[in-house]
């Protein structure tokens, strides 16, 4: 996904799975495309809790999603346990992919209004004007 792309629908996917990294998860909903937060250290559980949890923005792949106990996942791979086995994989792509879902709903809602931040009037361009016209009369 490339948020350089004018018009990203005809490289579109149906679904995206990530390890739940920041950049990953914005660039995903810039394109409208649900995410399939596959966390496994660091800040990508809490990354994972806000999209899925929080927001709905996408689904996970642990059904534990307190991550058992607050283990990272690495840990727990490293010692030798599963991390996610087929049949729970298997749930999270049908849930994903599920063409009609609220997911996909609020996912298309929040690309339109990233895009609506970036254009001019939209929030994030009048911010960054203010923040520049400010930088400008301090220097003067």
């Amino acid at each position: 996904m490339d948020p350089t792309v004018e018009d990203p629908e005809p490289y579109q996917s149906g679904g995206f799975i990530s390890h739940g990294g920041w950049n990953s998860i914005l660039e995903s909903l810039w394109c409208g495309i649900p995410v399939m937060v596959w966390p496994i250290y660091a800040e990508q559980k809490l990354n994972a809790c806000k999209i899925v949890r929080e927001l709905g923005l996408g689904v996970g792949v642990i059904e534990n999603e307190d991550y058992i106990d607050g283990q990272d996942l690495l840990m727990i791979y490293t010692d030798g346990g599963d991390l996610v086995n087929s049949e729970k994989l298997e749930i999270g792509v049908k849930r994903l992919m599920d063409g009609d879902n609220e997911v996909r709903r609020k996912v298309k809602q929040m690309s339109d209004t990233f895009r609506e931040a970036v254009m001019d009037g939209g929030s994030s361009f009048v911010i960054l004007q203010q923040f520049i016209d400010d930088v400008f009369t301090e220097i003067k």
